[in-house]
């Protein structure tokens, strides 16, 4: 490992494709409101340089219930 110059890190945050892992997303529904916005605002800003593979996709699908499901648990016993 050796460091980027700030002249490389700029260009790497400039032109990078990101890749998130199906944890970020499915984070937007564990997150604060003000945390969840900080993200949407910040996935927005790298939109056309978002990658999600398929299989993010199929595990974001296969896991958003019961992510959906332990936020309202809580909930549930009042």
């Amino acid at each position: 490992y050796s460091p980027l110059s700030a002249a490389k890190t700029k260009q790497v945050w400039e032109q990078a494709v990101f890749c998130i892992d199906t944890n970020i997303y499915l984070d937007l529904y564990r997150l604060t409101p003000e945390g969840r916005k900080e993200l949407f605002d910040t996935l927005r800003k790298i939109q056309s340089r978002l990658f999600i593979p398929h299989r993010v996709a199929h595990e974001f699908a296969r896991n958003r219930p019961e992510v959906i499901n332990k936020q309202f648990a809580p909930h549930r016993m009042l």
